[in-house]
C-alpha cells in the first residue's frame, strides 16, 4: 500500500510514464479529464507538457493502458493547440503498437488518424499512416487501408490527396495480398478513390500493371457507385461555414440563403480543380517516334501523300493516345512541317491526320506548346477555307488546343488579319473561333488594347454580305460584352440601329462564359435553387462534425459579441507579414535602442514609481522587492507592450551584473516571461543574452539562464541565440562559463534540431577544442557529436586544420560515435502558422528544412578555398613550349602549386585549361605523366568546383586506352577523384561516353566498362541514372562479343549494372542493330543476367507531393486571414490551389446598393500593375551562379536564352506586359519599353526587384536591328539609372554583368544618336557602380574589331581616368598591366584610335608625370616617339580636379556623410592660410579645392601621389578612422588597392605606392589565423632579406599599426595559438626596430602606440609560466632596443605625453610599476639626448611644448612637500636641464616659437638653468647662438629683404631672394628678422624655404648619387655646405668625356631606351652637339672624379674600358638610383 500511495501523489504527467500500468492507466484518465476542461483554451501551456511523452499513449506494453491511452491521446489531439507537433510521433505509434491491437484501440487509432487530418496536418499523417502498407502482418496492412479509406470517403480528395497514394509498390502489393481481407480493404479504397476522380482512375491505374481479373473486379464495384462528397471538414473550412451562416443570418434575417449556389460552386471548382493531367506522369513520345519511325522526318516531306499519311499515321496514336506528354525541344523540328502540311498540302487527308497529331501534342504539352501555338494557328485559319464539316471540326480542335497554351495578344494580329480576309468561311469560322475563345477566358486575358483593335473589325462584319458571318459577328460581340462588360462594348455597338444592336444584345442575354464580367469565380449553369440542397446538406456535415468533436463550439459571450459588429461582416485587415526565418536567422541586432528618455516614459505608463527606483537601490532586498513587483506586472501585460524599454529598464545599473542571485534569479525569469510577447525582438534579446552568459557559470542561476536562452531561442532563433552566446562566451575567461555555454547548445541542439549555421560556430568551437582545460574539450567534444549526429561526417572539414592531431583524432572518433545515432524528434521551435512562408506549421520541412539545408550548405563554406588563377598564369607561360623539359618543368611548378595550397577557388584561367588538353594528349610520356599527376591533385583541391571543369575530366576517358599500365591506373584514379563530385550523370547527359564506349581501342573499353561499372555502384541519389545511358548499350554489345578476353569480361561485368538502370525491354529494344547471330548470343547474355539486375535495380520510395503540402493551408492562419479577393484567386495559376471548399462570397450576387460603383471598381483592377513585388532576386543570383540556369554569356543570344528569360520574367510582369517584351513585332518592343519609361517614377522599388531581368532583356534588344527600339531601349536606361541614382541604389555585379559587355558594344554602333546615347549613360552609371568595374567592362570592348568601338572605348577610359579621384588607380587589373595594353593601340593602324590611346595615357601622364613611360611598357621607337610628341604637346602637367557633369545637377548622387569634425579644422586652418598667403602675394598658390565626390565610391586618394605646390606640404595620409565615414559598399570585386589599408605610409617621399606590399601588410590584421600566419613569414622573409628590407622603409609605421593591432590583449598561456601570434608579431617588431634605417623612420605617434601596449603589460603581475616569461623577457628588450634605435626627440615626446595621461590631477597614478618602468625609460633617453645631441628645430618645439603642457598641468604646487611620490616633476625638470645644457641660448628661440602660455610656463625655470649653466640670459641678443653673426653687409641684405616682405607685390621675389641667401650664407642666423613676421606669415615663410630647399636637393639628385657612391658616403649624410658646393660643378665634372665618347661609338650594342636616356642628358661636345630628348630615368657610369676634368688629346689621355665592364656599372648605377 505504501508503494501505491506513493504514486498517487505524483503530477498526472509523471503517473502516464510509470513504470507500473495501473498507475498509468490512472494518469491516462485523469489526463482525458484535464483535457478536457481545457477544450477552449488550446493554447494552455498545461498541453505542451505532454509532448515527450503522447507517443507511449499510443504503445503502452499493456493492452488495458493501451486502450485508455488512445483515448488520452484523442483527446490531446482534439483540444491542443500544440497537437501539430506530435502528430508524427502518435501516427508513427499507431502503425507500430495500435493497429494490432484491441478492437476499440483499433477504433480510437483511427479515430485519431482522422483528427489528424481534421486539423490539418495531412502530409504527416498520411506518411506515417502509409508506411502500415509495407507491414508485415496482414491484420495491420488492412488496417491501415482501412483508415486511409475512411480519410478519402470523410474529408475528400482535395484534403487527402488521391495522387500519392497511387504508387506501384504501394497500392499494387495491397490489391494481389496473399491475405484476402487485405485484398478487400485495397479493392474498398479503389472503389472510394473512383467516387472522387471517376474515370479519370482508370488512366491512372494503368501505370501499376494490374491484372485483368482484378480491373474487372474493380470495374464492376465502381458501376455501383456515386459520386462523393465530403461528409467531414477541417477546421479552417468549418471555421469559414460557421462564417458564412453568420453572414447569411444577418443579411436575410434568419431566411433562406438569396443564392444557394454557394455549396454547390464549391463543389462545381472542386471538380474543376482535379485535372487528370497533372496526376498524370510526363511520356517522352519522341523517343517512341524515332524508335518505331526511324526516318520519319523525311517521310513527312516526302513527295508521295502515301508515305506523309504512313508517317502521320504512326504519330497520331502517340498524340492522342499520351495524356501528358514529356517536352522536348525537338518538337520544333516537328511542329513546323507539321503546320506547312495544314496550310499547303493538296490532300484532305493527310491534312486531316496532321492536326489531329497537332492537337493531340498540343493538348499533351499544354503550356509547353506555346512556342509553337503561333504558327499551328496561322495555318489553322488559313486552312479554314476548307468547307468540310470534318475539316472544320478537326481544325477546330487543333486551333482551340493551341490556342490554350499562349495569350490571345499574341496571335491577335494574325486573327484581325483572318477577319479581312476575301474567303467567308475564313472570316466565319474566325469569328466562331473568338466567340470560342471569349467564353472560356478571363477579361484579364483580353487586353483592352488587343480588344479595341478587334471589335471594329467584328463590328464590321455585321455589315458582312454572308449572313452566317453577320451572325458569327453578333454572337462574338455578345460574348465578349459578357466578357469585359458592357461599358466597354458600348462604345463599338451605340451607334448601330436597333436591329443589330437587339441581335448583339440578344447574343449577350443566351451567352454562356466561364467567367462572367463582374463575378468573383467562375459561372455556374445551373440554377441556384437547384444547388440549394448541397448548400443545407454542407451545413448539417458540418453540424454533426461539430457535435463530433465537440472543439467547435464556441463561448456564447464570444458569438454575441461577433454578431454585435452589424449586419454586414467585413473580411479582417491583412495582418503585417511576419520576419521570414533568414531575417529571425541574421545573428546581426538591427533594431535601434531606445533612448533614456523613452524608456522613462514607458515605465511610468507600466510600473509603479516604487519599482522603478527600487530597481537601483543599493539594498539587496529592496531590490528583490522591486524585481518581483516588476514580474507580476509583467503577468498582466498586453502582447504587444514594448518589452524593450522593460529589459533596457532592467538591465539599468546594476542590471543583469547584479551581485545577489535572488535578484538575478527573478530577473532571468523576467527576460523569460517577455520572451513570450510577440514585441520581443533582436535587440531585447541581445541585452538578456549578454548578461546571461556573464553568470551562466553559477550554479545557482546556471538552470534558469539555460531555459531563458531556450525561450529566447523559440521566440527569435536558434542560430541568433547561439551564435551571441558564442560571441559573448569568447570574451570570458571563466572554465565555467565555457562548459556551461558548450553544454547549453548540444542540449538546444537536441530539442530544436540542427538549426545553427555551423559557420558562425566554428572559429569559438576550434578555440575551445585547443583550450588547455580539459572540461573545456570535453564539452566542445561532445557538442561536436551532437552536431555530427545532424550533420554526419561532413562536419570534419571544419576541423581538418587543427594544429594538435591529437585533437582532431578524438573529434574523428567522436563523430563516427555520433554518426550511428539517430536524432531526437525536434519539439521546440516549431512555428505555427505565423511564419514565414505560406506554408504555416502544415509544411513542416519549410523554413525548418531550409536552415538544416544551409547547415549542411555551410559545411563546404568553412573549407578557406583559394584563388591561385594569376599564379597559374604566370606559370602557364611555358607550359605550351616546343621544348619538352621546359614543358615539364612548368607542369612541376604548376604541380607544387596545387599541392602545397591544398583547397582552391575553381577560378583556373582559360590558358591553363587550354594548356592541361595539350598536355594530357602531349607526344612525351613524362609530360603526360606530370599532366596526369595534376589532374589527380587538382581534382583533390577542387573539390565540389570540379563540376565547373566538367570538360576536363572528358579528356581523361580517351587516356583510359594507353597501353602503359602505370598510365591506364593513373587516369583511373584522376577519374575517380573527378568522379566524387561530379560523377557519371553528367557525362551521360552530355553523351561524353558514347565514343569511347564504341572505340576500337580494347584497352579503352575495357577500362572503361570497368570504370562505369564502379561509378553507376557509387551513384545512389537519386536512384535513377539518366535515360541517355542507353546510349553506351551498342557498345557494350559490340564488347560482349569482342575478341579480347578482358574486355567481355568487363563488359559482362557492367552488363547487369546498366540493365538495372535501362530496364530489360530497353536492352531489348537496343538488339536490333545487330545481326541475327550476334543478336541471339547478346539475348541469352541478357537473360541469364536478368535476375542479377532486378536485384540490383533501384527501388524508390513514395514521397508527400509538395502540392499535397501545398494543399492544408494553417489553421491559424486560416482563422487570421480571409479569403482573398477574386482577383487574387484568378491569378492563381497552380495545378491544386489550396483547399477552400466554400469559398467566401463566391457565386453571390453583388448587394445592390453597390450598383456602378461595383462595376467601376472591377474595371480597376482589371487593369493589372505592369510590374509586381518579387523578392527572388537574390534565389536567382544563387541558380545562376550555381548553374542551374543559363549564364547570361554568349556573344549572339540563342533562343533559350529568350525562352529562359521569359520564364523567369512571368512572375514578374503583367501578362500585358509579358507579351509585348516577348513579341516578335518591334512595334510592341517599342509599347513595351515606353510602359516601363512610364512607371519609373511610380513602380521604382519593383523595378530594382527585377533589374537584373529587365537588363538581360534590355541586352537582347541591343542584338536588334531596328533602331527605334534601341534609342528608346536607351532612353529606359538613361532615366532609370537616374531615378536610382537619386534613391541611393548600388548596382550589383551580377546586374552589371548582365548588360555592361553589350552596352560596350554600342560605343562603336555606326549610329550617331546611338554613340551618344550610350556615351551619355556611361557618364551617369559611374554614381551606382565602381569606377574601377566600368573600366574592366570598357578594357574587354577594347578587343572588337570595330575601329569606332576601340576609339570609344578609349575616350571612355580617357574620362574616367581624368576625372577619377582616384587618379591611374582605378585602372584594372592594375596600372601598369591596363597602360601596358592602352599602349598597345598607340600603333593602332585606324588615326582616331591612336589618338585616343594616346590622349589616355596622358590622362595617366597628367596623375604620375613620367613614371607613366615605365608603365606603358617597351615601345618601339615610333610608338614612343609619338607619345613623348604628344605629351609634349599637352602643355604643362596639370593637377586633375575633376568635375561632376552638369547634366546630372537636378539628380543628385546619393547623400554623402559629413566629414568628421576633425576634418573640418582641417580646412578651417587651410582657409586661414589661403588668406594669409593672399595677402602675401598677388596669385595665392593653394592646395587645390576639394572636389565633389561621386556617389559613395569616392576617396580622396590625392595624397597617395606626390604634389609639387610651392606653399604647402602634402595634407595628412588618408587614415582608417577617416575612410569609415564615406559610406563605402561591399562588393565580391578582386584586390583592388585603394580598398587597403593606408594608414601611416609616407606619401610625400614616396613616388610610387608597392600596393602588393601594403596588401601583405594589411592582411597582419586579417580575422583568420592560417592568413595571418602566412602573411607573417612573408615578412619575416622579406625584413631579413638585405635587398628588400629598405621596402619597408617608407611603410614602417604602416607595419608598427598592423603588426600592434593584433597585440592588444596579452595571451593568458592557455591558448598556443594566440601565444604564437603574440610571438610572431614581436618578431616583426624586434626586426623594424633592430634595423638603423627602419627604426628612426618611425614617427611619434607609432612610438606611443608601442609604449601603450607595452609598458603596462610589463608592469603586470604575471603567473609563472614559461611561455609567458619568454614573452614578458622579450617585450622587455624590444622596449630597450626602440629607446636605442628610435629618434630620440620623438620617443621623449611620447614618453611624457604617456606620464602626462596616466597622471590625475594630483600627481598621482593608479599602476607604480607602469609609472617607475616609464621613468626609468625617460632617464635611459635623457642620457641618450646628453650624449649626443641632434635635435632638430620641429623636435626641439615639439618636446618644450610636451614639457609646458606637463608643467601647466602638474605644476610645483601639486608637488610639494608630503606628496607620495615626486619623482615624475624631478625628472621632468631634470629632462628640462640637460635640453639647456645640450642647447645653450638657443633655447630662448626656441621658447619665442611656442604659444604664449607655453613660453610663460618654462621662461622663469629656463632662465635659472641657463644662469647656472654661465649663460648671460639678459644680453642673450649678443651672444652667438651656435650660428654665424650676421656681418653689416649681411645686415642690409637682410633688412631689404624683409622689407619686401610687407609689399605684397615684392613677397615672392623677397622670398627668392632670401632662399639664395641662405644658400650662400647658410650659417647666419635669421632667427631675428624671422621673429618679427606675424606668426602666420612666418611659418608660411618657413614652409616655402623648406620646400624651395628640397626641390633643390632633387635637383642635384643625381649628382649627389654619383658622388655618394664615388666617395663611399651616404646621401643623407652630406651637409648642406656640401649640397650647395654642387652649384659650381658640371656633370661634366663627374663623368669623363672617356665615357661618353664609348657610349656614342657603341650606341648600337645598347638598349635602345637606356643608351638615348643616358647620351641626351650628358654634357656634348660642340662640334657633335644634339638635340636634347626627354628622359624618364638617368643612369651614370661608375668613375673616379679624379679623372673628370676636361682633358688634353695626348699621352695623358686614359685608355679605354672595356663594354662589358661600363654595361655592368650602368646596371648598377641605375639600380640604385631608382626609387624602392
Amino acid at each position: 500500500m505504501g508503494d501505491e500511495d506513493e504514486w498517487k501523489k505524483l503530477p498526472t504527467v509523471e503517473k502516464c510514464v510509470h513504470k507500473s500500468w495501473k498507475a498509468r492507466v490512472e494518469g491516462y484518465e485523469e489526463a482525458v479529464k484535464e483535457f478536457t476542461k481545457l477544450k477552449n483554451n488550446p493554447d494552455s501551456n498545461e498541453f505542451s507538457k505532454y509532448l515527450g511523452c503522447i507517443k507511449k499513449f499510443v504503445t503502452d506494453t499493456n493492452a488495458n493502458a493501451q486502450e485508455k491511452g488512445c483515448e488520452a491521446a484523442l483527446n490531446f489531439l482534439e483540444f491542443s493547440g500544440c497537437a501539430k507537433k506530435a502528430v508524427k510521433e502518435i501516427v508513427s505509434g499507431v502503425v507500430a503498437k495500435g493497429l494490432n491491437g484491441k478492437p476499440k484501440t483499433k477504433e480510437t487509432c483511427a479515430k485519431m488518424v482522422l483528427m489528424c487530418v481534421e486539423i490539418e496536418q495531412v502530409v504527416d499523417a498520411r506518411e506515417e499512416i502509409l508506411e502500415g502498407f509495407k507491414s508485415r502482418q496482414p491484420k495491420v496492412v488492412a488496417a491501415a487501408v482501412n483508415i486511409v479509406t475512411q480519410c478519402l470517403n470523410q474529408f475528400g480528395s482535395k484534403v487527402f490527396p488521391i495522387k500519392p497514394l497511387i504508387q506501384k509498390d504501394l497500392l499494387k502489393p495491397v490489391l494481389e495480398h496473399k491475405d484476402g481481407k487485405v485484398r478487400d480493404e485495397g479493392k474498398a479504397l479503389v472503389t472510394e478513390m473512383y467516387r472522387w476522380i471517376g474515370d479519370m482512375l482508370p488512366k491512372l491505374l494503368t501505370t501499376l500493371e494490374l491484372k485483368e481479373v482484378m480491373l474487372k473486379e474493380l470495374e464492376e464495384e465502381w458501376s455501383k457507385t456515386e459520386k462523393g462528397s465530403p461528409e467531414r471538414y477541417t477546421r479552417s473550412e468549418q471555421k469559414k461555414l460557421e462564417e458564412q451562416e453568420d453572414e447569411e443570418e444577418e443579411v436575410d434575417g434568419g431566411g433562406g440563403s438569396p443564392a444557394g449556389g454557394g455549396g454547390g460552386g464549391g463543389e462545381e471548382e472542386e471538380d474543376e480543380d482535379l485535372d487528370p493531367y497533372d496526376m498524370a506522369e510526363a511520356v517522352d513520345i519522341l523517343k517512341k517516334l524515332h524508335k518505331d519511325v526511324p526516318d520519319f522526318q523525311s517521310k513527312l516531306v516526302d513527295k508521295s501523300w502515301k508515305i506523309r499519311k504512313e508517317a502521320l499515321d504512326a504519330l497520331l496514336p502517340l498524340a492522342e493516345g499520351t495524356l501528358k506528354i514529356e517536352p522536348n525541344p525537338d518538337f520544333g523540328s516537328i511542329v513546323t512541317p507539321l503546320s506547312k502540311i495544314i496550310a499547303k498540302d493538296a490532300n484532305i487527308v493527310v491534312c486531316q491526320l496532321a492536326a489531329k497529331c497537332l492537337a493531340g501534342i498540343a493538348k499533351g504539352l499544354r503550356k509547353g506548346y506555346g512556342n509553337y501555338a503561333k504558327e499551328t494557328i496561322i495555318s489553322c485559319l488559313a486552312k479554314y477555307k476548307e468547307k468540310k464539316a470534318t475539316v472544320v471540326a478537326i481544325l477546330t480542335d487543333c486551333i482551340d488546343s493551341a490556342m490554350d497554351s499562349t495569350q490571345f495578344a499574341n496571335v491577335s494580329e494574325h486573327v484581325i488579319a483572318a477577319l479581312k480576309d476575301k474567303n467567308p468561311a475564313i472570316r466565319q469560322e474566325t469569328t466562331n473561333f473568338c466567340t470560342r475563345l471569349f467564353a472560356r477566358s478571363k477579361a484579364s486575358a483580353l487586353p483592352k488594347t488587343v480588344m479595341k483593335a478587334l471589335c471594329p473589325e467584328l463590328k464590321a462584319l455585321l455589315d458582312d454580305s454572308v449572313g452566317p458571318v453577320r451572325d458569327a459577328a453578333a454572337t462574338a460581340l455578345g460574348t465578349s460584352m459578357k466578357v469585359v462588360g458592357e461599358k466597354f462594348m458600348s462604345e463599338y455597338i451605340a451607334d448601330l440601329d436597333s436591329i443589330k444592336k437587339g441581335k448583339v444584345t440578344d447574343c449577350f442575354e443566351k451567352a454562356e462564359v466561364k467567367y462572367p464580367y463582374g463575378a468573383k469565380g467562375p459561372a455556374t449553369k445551373a440554377p441556384a435553387a437547384a444547388k440549394a440542397p448541397p448548400k443545407a446538406e454542407a451545413s448539417k456535415k458540418a453540424a454533426a462534425a461539430k457535435a463530433e468533436t465537440e472543439q467547435q463550439k464556441k463561448p456564447a459571450a464570444k458569438k454575441t459579441a461577433a454578431k454585435k459588429g452589424g449586419p454586414a461582416k467585413k473580411a479582417p485587415k491583412k495582418e503585417a507579414k511576419a520576419p521570414t526565418q533568414s531575417q529571425l536567422d541574421n545573428e546581426e541586432v538591427t533594431e535601434p535602442e531606445l533612448g533614456d528618455d523613452r524608456v522613462d516614459e514607458i515605465a511610468q505608463e507600466l510600473l509603479s514609481a516604487d519599482i522603478v527606483s527600487g530597481l537601483g537601490n543599493a539594498n539587496w532586498k529592496v531590490r528583490l522587492e522591486a524585481v518581483q513587483g516588476f514580474s507580476s506586472k509583467v503577468d498582466g501585460l498586453d502582447e504587444k507592450a514594448n518589452v524593450q524599454a522593460l529589459i533596457q529598464l532592467l538591465n539599468r545599473k546594476p542590471g543583469f551584473k547584479d551581485n545577489n542571485a535572488q535578484v538575478l534569479l527573478e530577473k532571468f525569469q523576467i527576460a523569460e516571461k517577455t520572451s513570450k510577447k510577440s514585441s520581443f525582438n533582436k535587440r531585447t534579446a541581445d541585452y538578456v543574452i549578454s548578461g546571461g552568459v556573464e553568470k551562466i557559470g553559477d550554479i545557482k542561476l546556471k538552470g534558469q539562464i539555460s531555459e531563458t536562452l531556450l525561450a529566447i531561442a523559440d521566440a527569435i532563433s536558434l542560430n541568433f541565440t547561439s551564435a551571441n552566446v558564442f560571441e559573448y562566451a569568447a570574451k570570458q575567461k571563466s572554465p565555467k562559463i565555457h562548459i556551461e555555454v558548450l553544454t547549453w547548445l548540444s542540449e538546444a541542439l537536441r530539442l530544436f534540431g540542427m538549426k545553427i549555421k555551423l559557420k558562425s560556430h566554428v572559429k569559438y568551437l576550434k578555440t575551445c577544442l585547443e583550450s588547455p582545460n580539459a572540461q573545456i574539450r570535453g564539452a566542445a567534444m561532445t557538442l561536436v557529436g551532437t552536431i555530427a549526429m545532424y550533420s554526419g561526417g561532413a562536419i570534419l572539414a571544419a576541423f581538418s586544420d587543427l594544429s594538435n592531431k591529437n585533437t582532431v583524432a578524438q573529434i574523428e572518433s567522436a563523430v563516427e560515435q555520433a554518426k550511428n545515432e539517430k536524432p531526437p524528434t525536434p519539439t521546440r521551435g516549431i512555428k505555427s502558422g505565423d511564419g514565414a512562408g505560406d506554408g504555416g506549421e502544415a509544411d513542416e520541412g519549410g523554413d525548418d528544412a531550409e536552415i538544416e539545408e544551409d547547415g549542411e550548405m555551410d559545411l563546404e563554406d568553412l573549407i578557406e578555398r583559394k584563388d591561385i588563377s594569376a599564379s597559374l598564369e604566370k606559370l602557364c607561360e611555358t607550359i605550351n613550349s616546343s621544348v619538352w623539359k621546359e614543358r615539364a618543368a612548368a607542369l612541376e611548378s604548376i604541380q607544387n602549386l596545387i599541392t602545397s595550397t591544398q583547397n582552391i577557388k575553381p577560378e583556373l584561367g582559360s590558358d591553363f585549361v587550354a594548356g592541361m588538353k595539350a598536355r594530357l594528349a602531349d607526344n612525351n610520356m613524362a609530360v603526360k605523366t606530370k599532366a596526369l599527376g595534376i589532374m589527380n591533385s587538382l581534382g583533390k583541391a577542387l573539390g565540389p568546383g570540379t563540376k565547373k571543369h566538367k570538360d576536363m575530366m572528358v579528356l581523361l576517358l580517351p587516356l583510359l586506352g594507353d597501353s602503359k599500365k602505370h598510365i591506364q591506373s593513373q587516369v583511373i584514379e584522376a577519374l575517380d577523384v573527378w568522379g566524387e563530385h561530379v560523377t557519371i550523370r553528367p557525362l551521360l547527359v552530355d553523351e561524353n561516353l558514347v565514343a569511347p564506349s564504341t572505340d576500337n581501342n580494347p584497352n579503352l573499353r575495357n577500362a572503361l566498362f570497368t570504370w562505369i561499372k564502379d561509378q553507376i555502384i557509387k551513384s545512389k541519389i537519386p536512384p535513377k541514372l539518366p535515360k541517355e545511358l542507353n546510349l553506351i548499350v551498342p557498345g557494350l554489345y559490340k564488347s560482349l562479343e569482342d575478341r579480347n578476353p578482358d574486355v567481355r569480361k568487363s563488359a559482362q561485368a557492367c552488363l547487369p549494372y546498366v540493365m538495372a538502370h535501362v530496364g530489360y525491354p530497353g536492352m531489348i529494344s537496343k538488339l536490333d542493330s545487330l545481326d541475327q547471330k550476334s543478336k541471339q548470343t547478346v539475348q541469352d547474355i541478357l537473360e541469364k543476367n536478368k535476375e542479377q539486375a532486378d536485384a540490383l535495380a533501384p527501388k524508390t520510395k513514395p514521397k508527400p507531393k509538395p502540392v499535397a503540402a501545398k494543399s492544408s493551408p494553417s489553421p491559424k492562419k486560416a482563422i487570421k486571414s480571409s479569403t482573398p479577393p477574386a482577383s487574387e484567386q484568378d491569378e492563381q495559376s497552380d495545378p491544386e490551389p489550396p483547399k477552400k471548399l466554400l469559398k467566401k462570397g463566391a457565386g453571390k450576387k453583388p448587394a445592390p446598393s453597390s450598383g456602378a460603383g461595383n462595376k467601376r471598381k472591377k474595371e480597376d483592377e482589371d487593369t493589372e500593375s505592369p510590374l509586381k513585388p518579387n523578392d527572388k532576386k537574390q534565389q536567382r543570383f544563387k541558380d545562376e551562379n550555381s548553374l542551374k540556369i543559363l549564364k547570361w554569356n554568349f556573344k549572339v543570344p540563342r533562343a533559350e536564352y529568350s525562352e529562359q528569360l521569359q520564364t523567369l520574367m512571368e512572375p514578374c510582369c503583367s501578362s500585358q506586359l509579358l507579351a509585348k517584351l516577348f513579341n516578335d513585332d518591334f512595334k510592341q518592343h517599342n509599347e513595351a519599353l515606353k510602359i516601363l519609361i512610364g512607371i519609373i517614377p511610380t513602380h521604382l522599388n519593383e523595378i530594382k526587384q527585377s533589374l537584373d531581368l529587365i537588363l538581360k532583356w534590355i541586352s537582347l534588344r541591343f542584338f536588334d536591328t531596328n533602331t527605334s527600339v534601341l534609342l528608346n531601349s536607351l532612353d529606359f536606361l538613361s532615366k532609370c539609372v537616374k531615378s536610382l541614382v537619386a534613391d541611393g541604389y548600388i548596382l550589383m555585379e551580377q546586374e552589371a554583368s548582365a548588360f555592361m559587355p553589350y552596352l560596350v558594344t554600342k560605343l562603336g554602333d555606326s549610329k550617331e544618336p546611338v554613340r551618344k546615347s550610350v556615351n551619355g549613360l556611361f557618364n551617369e552609371l559611374v554614381y551606382i557602380y565602381p569606377e574601377s568595374r566600368i573600366f574592366t567592362f570598357l578594357s574587354d570592348g577594347l578587343k572588337s574589331k570595330n575601329s569606332r568601338q576601340r576609339t570609344g572605348t578609349l575616350e571612355h577610359l580617357t574620362k574616367i581616368i581624368s576625372e577619377s579621384q582616384n587618379g591611374i588607380l582605378v585602372c584594372q587589373p592594375s596600372p601598369k598591366k591596363a597602360f601596358e595594353y592602352i599602349a598597345e593601340f598607340i600603333g593602332d593602324k585606324d588615326t582616331s584610335v591612336r589618338t585616343a590611346a594616346l590622349n589616355c595615357i596622358v590622362a595617366g601622364w597628367n596623375h604620375i608625370g613620367d613614371d607613366i613611360y615605365k608603365m606603358c611598357g617597351r615601345l618601339n621607337n615610333k610608338d614612343m616617339g609619338m607619345l613623348e610628341e604628344r605629351v609634349k604637346r599637352s602643355g604643362k602637367r596639370i593637377e586633375i580636379s575633376p568635375k561632376q557633369p552638369a547634366r546630372l545637377k537636378e539628380v543628385q548622387p546619393p547623400a554623402e556623410k559629413s566629414e568628421p569634425e576633425d576634418m573640418e579644422v582641417e580646412e578651417q586652418e587651410d582657409m586661414e592660410l589661403d588668406d594669409v598667403a593672399v595677402e602675401l602675394e598677388n596669385s595665392p598658390p593653394v592646395l587645390p579645392p576639394e572636389p565633389k565626390p561621386r556617389g559613395e565610391f569616392y576617396i580622396n586618394y590625392e595624397n597617395l601621389l606626390p604634389v609639387s605646390l610651392p606653399v604647402h606640404e602634402p595634407m595628412n595620409p588618408v587614415s582608417t578612422e577617416e575612410l569609415s565615414d564615406f559610406a563605402i559598399p561591399t562588393f565580391n570585386f578582386k584586390y583592388n588597392p585603394v580598398e587597403q589599408n593606408l594608414e601611416g605610409i609616407d606619401y610625400r617621399a614616396l613616388e610610387v605606392i608597392d600596393f602588393e606590399l601594403v596588401e601583405k601588410i594589411g592582411n597582419l590584421r586579417h580575422p583568420l589565423m592560417s592568413a595571418v600566419i602566412e602573411t607573417v613569414s612573408d615578412i619575416n622573409a622579406l625584413l631579413k632579406d638585405p635587398n628588400h628590407v629598405l621596402k619597408f622603409k617608407f611603410y614602417v609605421n604602416n607595419l608598427i599599426m598592423s603588426a600592434t593591432s593584433q597585440l592588444t590583449h596579452f595571451p593568458s598561456g592557455e591558448d598556443d595559438q594566440e601565444t604564437s601570434l603574440y610571438r610572431a608579431m614581436l618578431g616583426i617588431l624586434m626586426q623594424c626596430i633592430n634595423n638603423d634605417e627602419l627604426s628612426a623612420k618611425i614617427s611619434r605617434k607609432y612610438i606611443a602606440r608601442i609604449f601603450k601596449l607595452f609598458l603596462p603589460v610589463l608592469a603586470e603581475d604575471h603567473r609563472s609560466n614559461t611561455m609567458i616569461d619568454v614573452l614578458v623577457k622579450g617585450l622587455n628588450t624590444l622596449i630597450c632596443r626602440l629607446l636605442m634605435n628610435c629618434n630620440c626627440g620623438a620617443a621623449t615626446c611620447a614618453l611624457v605625453s604617456y606620464m602626462d595621461d596616466i597622471l590625475d590631477d594630483r600627481g598621482v597614478t593608479k599602476s607604480h610599476k607602469e609609472l617607475e618602468i616609464l621613468l626609468k625609460c625617460l632617464w635611459k633617453l635623457m642620457a641618450r639626448i646628453e650624449k649626443d645631441f641632434n635635435l632638430t628645430v620641429a623636435e626641439r618645439h615639439e618636446l618644450l611644448i610636451c614639457l609646458a603642457t606637463f608643467l601647466k598641468r602638474l605644476p610645483s604646487q601639486v608637488w610639494k612637500d608630503g606628496h607620495e611620490n615626486d619623482k615624475p616633476y624631478r625628472t621632468i625638470k631634470t629632462l628640462l636641464h640637460r635640453f639647456c645644457k645640450c642647447s645653450g641660448v638657443r633655447v630662448l628661440s626656441d621658447l619665442e616659437t611656442l604659444p604664449p602660455e607655453d613660453s610663460k610656463t618654462l621662461k622663469n625655470q629656463i632662465d635659472s638653468f641657463l644662469t647656472a649653466l654661465g649663460y648671460d640670459t639678459a644680453n642673450v641678443d649678443a651672444v652667438n647662438t651656435g650660428t654665424e653673426e650676421p656681418t653689416i653687409d649681411d645686415k642690409e641684405n637682410l633688412d631689404t629683404i624683409f622689407n619686401g616682405m610687407n609689399n605684397v607685390k615684392d613677397v615672392q621675389q623677397s622670398i627668392q631672394k632670401l632662399h639664395r641667401f641662405k644658400e650662400d650664407r647658410p650659417m647666419v642666423d635669421i632667427s631675428t628678422y624671422m621673429n618679427k613676421l606675424p606668426n602666420m606669415k612666418r611659418k608660411l615663410v618657413e614652409k616655402i624655404l623648406t620646400d624651395m630647399s628640397k626641390k633643390k636637393l632633387k635637383k642635384h639628385r643625381l649628382k649627389l648619387q654619383i658622388l655618394a657612391e664615388l666617395e663611399g658616403i651616404r646621401i643623407d649624410d652630406l651637409t648642406e655646405e656640401q649640397i650647395n658646393n654642387l652649384n659650381t660643378k658640371t656633370l661634366s665634372d663627374i663623368i669623363t668625356k672617356d665615357t661618353r665618347k664609348i657610349l656614342e661609338d657603341h650606341d648600337a650594342k645598347f638598349n635602345g631606351n637606356d643608351m638615348n636616356v643616358l647620351i641626351d642628358i650628358l654634357p656634348k661636345d660642340k662640334t657633335n652637339e644634339k638635340k636634347p630628348r626627354l628622359a624618364t630615368s638617368i643612369p651614370r657610369p661608375n668613375t673616379s672624379p679624379a679623372r673628370s676634368p676636361v682633358r688634353s688629346s695626348g699621352t695623358n689621355q686614359l685608355p679605354s674600358r672595356s663594354m662589358d665592364d661600363l654595361k655592368k656599372q650602368l646596371e648598377m648605377i641605375k639600380k640604385r638610383s631608382r626609387p624602392t
